[in-house]
């Protein structure tokens, strides 16, 4: 269980950061006055003026869901192949859980932002893009170092 708690923290702030943005895509769709006729599966047939941040936001929330498809996998990866790495792989299963939870906060913010305009969606995403391949590399690096240590080469 310990092993596995930097990987289950990070996973714990990517999947909430997927609530919060439902939340907040909620919020946009849904906030406005009572029976106005918002259909949930179709935000693009939304007539209302303020239609436009409607589509907007659940174009972001599904982005923000396509996205931890990739994440949780890789954080995974990270957490559990990092520790072969000598010399740092024992604090780099922390850094994964702090990059897991980095993913979450740039995930809420590239909603927000996508809610208020398509240009402020762009500095939250990049970020995002930016932790899932520090995942994505340390994972990659950890998996390395464990395929040479396994072939019986000391690194």
């Amino acid at each position: 269980q310990l092993a596995c708690l930097p990987a289950a923290i990070g996973t714990i702030g990517v999947v909430y950061s997927n609530i919060t943005n439902m939340r907040l895509m909620s919020k946009v769709r849904y906030g406005g006055p009572a029976g106005r006729d918002v259909h949930p599966y179709k935000p693009w047939a939304d007539d209302a003026v303020d239609a436009e941040p409607h589509f907007r936001a659940f174009k972001a929330c599904q982005n923000g869901v396509e996205w931890t498809v990739y994440a949780v996998p890789v954080l995974w990866l990270y957490v559990l192949y990092t520790p072969a790495i000598p010399y740092v792989g024992t604090l780099l299963s922390w850094a994964g859980a702090a990059l897991g939870l980095a993913f979450g906060y740039f995930n809420v913010r590239y909603v927000e932002g996508y809610i208020v305009s398509s240009e402020q969606r762009l500095k939250p995403f990049y970020q995002r893009t930016k932790t899932i391949r520090a995942l994505f590399y340390g994972a990659g690096a950890g998996i390395v170092a464990s395929v040479v240590q396994a072939l019986g080469f000391g690194l």
